[in-house]
């Protein structure tokens, strides 16, 4: 899946970010990551130097729910989303933006004595939620519906179609 409203080459980029984005199962439940202002994300996040795609999804399982995945609790990934933006967030840089969704299981809960968050995420108060399977398509359109901004509500479209994907599967 590749966005590319401004029809950027690959010659045309200036920096590629890859990004780790996680389905994390208990059981019957999904785990997002949730702040104050109500928003949800997947936990995941950018790639370190010299980071392969897998220790980016157990780092940051662990950062954003302490949680400690094994490299076999991981499934391939199941959805890549390209996005290529030109002059990324003003900075005259062309950007290409790379997501990869993964799946993964866990019989741990959230252990928020292991969560390590950034200053952003302390401000805001980033924590864990888990919520039923079953109750989870009709969670993120209430969610959706509920949002103020577009960027978060984005966020939640690209969730919902992630999902699909994967039930598809």
């Amino acid at each position: 899946n590749i966005k590319n409203l401004d029809n950027l080459k690959d010659s045309d980029i200036d920096k590629t970010v890859t990004r780790v984005k996680i389905f994390l199962f208990n059981k019957d439940k999904i785990l997002l990551v949730t702040d104050n202002n109500d928003n949800i994300y997947l936990a995941g996040g950018h790639l370190e130097e010299e980071e392969t795609i897998e220790d980016a999804v157990i780092r940051e399982a662990l950062e954003e729910t302490g949680i400690s995945l094994l490299k076999t609790d991981i499934d391939e990934p199941f959805l890549v989303l390209k996005y290529y933006n030109k002059n990324y967030h003003n900075t005259n840089t062309n950007v290409l933006n790379q997501i990869y969704y993964f799946k993964a299981e866990t019989t741990s809960y959230p252990d928020l004595l292991k969560i390590n968050r950034t200053e952003h995420e302390k401000l805001y108060n980033l924590r864990p939620i888990l919520i039923n399977v079953s109750e989870f398509d009709n969670f993120l359109n209430k969610k959706l519906t509920s949002l103020k901004s577009e960027y978060n509500r984005n966020i939640v479209k690209e969730i919902i179609d992630a999902y699909k994907v994967l039930k598809e599967m």
